[in-house]
């Protein structure tokens, strides 16, 4: 009967090599529903707020995307317009807003990269561009 000793020890080292391997992965955060975050969004264009806008989200990524997990229209909140995406977790998302500035009467545009490092009520001031 052959030595099992060298079989065994080297079963042994592929089992603690993939143990140490799976124990040193980094745990990954998606982003999307299911957390306690809320994202207050509002577009804004050269400062000025843009009442009647649409609020895109799009969940795990810091990249304009070719289309959006979510919307939602602004309301106004305190005379401000606000977007408000609730529920979300940790992770990166990318926020686009489109409206019309009633000072110029332009259709104004634009999306920043953000990330939910905590899941708490934020405030989000969204650049939006001719």
């Amino acid at each position: 009967m052959p030595n099992d000793k060298p079989m065994k020890l080297h079963y042994f080292l592929i089992f603690i090599s993939f143990i140490g391997i799976l124990a040193c992965r980094k745990e990954e955060t998606l982003a999307g529903k299911g957390g306690h975050a809320t994202l207050s969004i509002t577009p804004q264009h050269h400062g000025l707020n843009i009442a009647n806008s649409k609020v895109y989200i799009k969940y795990n990524t810091k990249n304009t995307p070719a289309y959006y997990d979510d919307s939602v229209q602004t309301i106004l909140q305190n005379g401000i317009p606000t977007a408000v995406f609730t529920e979300l977790t940790k992770g990166d998302y990318y926020i686009y807003g489109i409206g019309i500035d009633t000072s110029i009467m332009q259709t104004v545009k634009g999306g920043i990269p953000y990330t939910i490092e905590n899941e708490t009520a934020q405030t989000i001031y969204l650049p939006v561009t001719e």
